[in-house]
């Protein structure tokens, strides 16, 4: 007898019983979600931000001053609105978090604020300046995130995480990775 007849898998009531686990980024075909974000506080999320501008002079990695004030901001804010960064990696053209929220609020407070504070570092935009409105259209998508349920989930992005840190830095050669989709 297989394990599969032994232990049957447990059906769902219906559909509204599912736990919506991504949110943003490619997900939404435009900027109007039908559901709200997931943020969990009890448990840990993969956030990304990609921007296809942040080429050359506008790349997030541009030179040491500048990955450092995107990072301080990054982290000045986290403490602000009560987020835990587990990691960070900044690669170029995209930011990739393993973070946790303290409060729902908080968290939606972080995604504007940092959003809005490294487009205008990545652009040199200051109030009173016409970049400001380039700002606006830094980023390619909404934020995504993917809330992680299981301990395995966790190490798994936490590796994921690192390996784009490291290849970002030089340490290790770049290398392409196949994405499933998951719509």
């Amino acid at each position: 007898m297989s394990r599969k007849q032994r232990f049957p898998q447990q059906l769902l009531l219906g559909d509204e019983f599912k736990i919506e686990k991504e949110f943003g980024g490619a997900r939404l075909k435009r900027s109007h979600a039908k559901k709200a974000r997931p943020i969990p506080t009890k448990k840990s999320m993969h956030l990304t931000l990609r921007s296809s501008r942040a080429k050359g002079d506008k790349s997030l990695r541009f030179n040491k001053y500048r990955i450092q004030r995107i990072e301080a901001a990054v982290r000045t804010q986290a403490k602000r609105f009560g987020v835990e960064i587990f990691r960070y990696a900044n690669v170029g053209n995209h930011l990739h978090m393993l973070v946790q929220a303290s409060y729902r609020q908080g968290f939606i407070s972080f995604l504007r604020s940092i959003s809005g504070i490294i487009a205008r570092i990545a652009l040199g935009a200051e109030k009173g300046k016409a970049k400001l409105k380039e700002a606006a259209h830094f980023w390619d998508q909404r934020p995504w995130t993917r809330v992680l349920l299981t301990w395995t989930e966790f190490k798994n992005v936490k590796k994921y995480v690192e390996q784009n840190f490291n290849e970002a830095m030089g340490f290790v050669p770049y290398k392409p990775r196949k994405y499933r989709s998951t719509a």
